[in-house]
């Protein structure tokens, strides 16, 4: 038994030692061809010859496509009459992104000094359906993306729910999203997304359905904007054939052999009509189109010379808050006002999203009596009414009382009092020079300001 073992070893290494002309052939190839936009496109480079040692093949230039997966490398290696033929395949997984016709230049290697071209092919890529399959009856009708738009036509800063959802009958093995959606011209603010599905009717036909994608849009420009397709890879279990056999409760292909059937699954192309909003009053804050409400925190102030004084005005709504910097306040000349602290907050209510944003204005009397702030308004475009609704910002009183001679000021994040009739002198008619000296008490940095009168 050992003897015959080592003959058939050494009968091995000789036909394999045996070769002929080291002839090497490169074949490309693409199924389906024509394809359509919304397919999967196959494309394998097979490099063939008589040695075991096959060159190494450059990859394509493939930028005209998105590559889904690859490459893959398979090798095969066939004996026939004595006669050694070893073949090594490359395997890209495509999705095109445009029509036409794309060309796929011929593949080029050097081996033992001599150059080696293939074949170069050209696609023909369609306009397709929105569902692309193998077979009409098997699972097209499965399992399919629903589109959702809350409207097609609105105006710039409108607030639009865009929702993607899958629905399957039947099992789905795998979903892998190959391009979402491409909102281009479109502020987004996404939904919380739930990761459960659940069972939904449709006509006499019962689908488990998962939610892909959800969001509020709010259009920046006018005239027409596309959302592109959302495409997902989905792979589905077929159905088993039943057999006639009472025992066999899994069919003829058996629960663990059932074949798969892989889908391109491509939703709508959404095109959304923007229009421009009508003349509006110059009380009007630009991106303030939906619903909103004003409200400031009180209306009516008592305070001291120099202490700060916190006003909040709070803007709630179902818009496009993000353009609104601050409100115009008509403040006194004796006041000081700072940068507002600006806070936004969302929440998501039903089918649309709300916003608001607070304002905190830090205002500093500088005299003692009494003030006002006139009312004063902005305004929104309602898209339900097709008008613009006035808010009102309510006039501000302020009972200014005497108060310290310390001006309160952020260093360090602490408070530093600095005393105006000490720590800064009044400025006399002669001088030359202005001295200013920095001094530290207990880790606070103040700086007194000194004039210097020099005859």
């Amino acid at each position: 038994m050992k003897k015959i073992r080592r003959i058939s070893l050494l009968f091995i290494f000789l036909i394999g030692s045996i070769s002929a002309e080291d002839d090497i052939k490169i074949l490309m190839e693409a199924t389906p061809n024509p394809a359509n936009i919304n397919s999967q496109i196959v494309l394998s480079i097979e490099i063939s010859g008589s040695s075991r040692n096959l060159p190494d093949v450059p990859n394509p230039d493939l930028s005209e496509f998105r590559i889904l997966a690859g490459p893959s490398t398979s090798t095969s290696i066939n004996i026939i009459n004595f006669k050694t033929q070893v073949s090594k395949t490359l395997t890209y997984y495509l999705f095109p992104k445009k029509t036409g016709k794309i060309k796929i230049k011929s593949i080029k290697v050097k081996y033992k000094g001599k150059e080696y071209s293939g074949n170069p092919i050209t696609i023909t890529v369609l306009k397709g359906s929105q569902t692309i399959a193998k077979n009409e009856n098997d699972v097209e009708k499965d399992v399919y993306i629903q589109t959702n738009i809350s409207t097609k036509s609105s105006y710039m800063y409108q607030q639009l729910i865009v929702t993607y959802k899958l629905y399957v009958r039947g099992r789905a093995e795998s979903a892998n999203i190959i391009e979402s959606p491409d909102y281009s011209g479109f502020w987004t603010e996404n939904f919380p997304k739930s990761n459960r599905p659940y069972q939904e009717m449709v006509g006499n036909k019962r689908y488990t359905v998962y939610d892909l994608e959800k969001k509020a849009i709010f259009p920046l420009r006018e005239g027409e904007l596309i959302i592109q397709p959302y495409k997902l890879q989905v792979v589905m279990l077929k159905k088993s054939k039943r057999s006639q056999d009472p025992f066999d409760v899994f069919g003829d292909m058996g629960f663990f052999n059932r074949p798969k059937e892989e889908k391109i699954l491509v939703s709508d192309e959404l095109k959304v009509k923007v229009n421009l909003l009508p003349n509006s009053p110059k009380s009007y804050k630009e991106g303030l189109v939906g619903k909103y409400t004003l409200k400031a925190n009180k209306t009516n102030f008592t305070g001291k010379v120099n202490d700060a004084i916190t006003l909040k005005f709070t803007l709630s709504g179902n818009g496009y808050l993000k353009s609104i910097k601050q409100l115009s306040l008509n403040l006194p000349e004796e006041f000081e006002q700072y940068d507002p602290k600006i806070k936004d907050n969302y929440s998501y209510s039903g089918e649309e999203l709300y916003g608001s944003k607070t304002f905190e204005y830090i205002l500093i009397p500088r005299k003692k009596g009494k003030f006002s702030i006139p009312e004063n308004k902005i305004s929104y475009f309602d898209p339900t009414v097709k008008k613009y609704i006035p808010l009102k910002i309510p006039s501000l009183s302020f009972n200014i009382e005497k108060g310290s001679k310390k001006v309160y000021t952020n260093m360090m994040n602490e408070n530093v009092g600095i005393e105006l009739d000490k720590d800064i002198r009044f400025i006399k008619e002669k001088y030359h020079k202005l001295y200013m000296q920095r001094i530290l008490f207990s880790r606070k940095c103040i700086t007194k300001y000194t004039i210097v009168n020099r005859t």
